[in-house]
């Protein structure tokens, strides 16, 4: 990931949680292939999510990465 820049970021709070809650954070790969051959990719799209650890729902969000332009380097 470090030859991609982050390019986009959509996030949508569902729900506060407490200073002692316990979170969860999920990632998964949904635009730009897999993640075997994503630096080929010029743009790779992950989902993300926060939950309780009882599974209720905190935030969920969406992240769009760009492949640098390494032609100036």
């Amino acid at each position: 990931m470090e030859r991609y820049y982050l390019n986009a970021m959509t996030l949508e709070y569902k729900k506060e949680c407490d200073m002692d809650s316990v979170l969860q954070s999920l990632s998964k790969m949904v635009g730009g292939g897999n993640s075997d051959s994503f630096s080929a990719n010029k743009v790779i799209e992950y989902d993300h999510m926060l939950r309780l650890e009882n599974g209720c729902e905190i935030l969920r969000g969406r992240t769009v990465w760009k492949l640098k332009d390494t032609t100036n380097s």
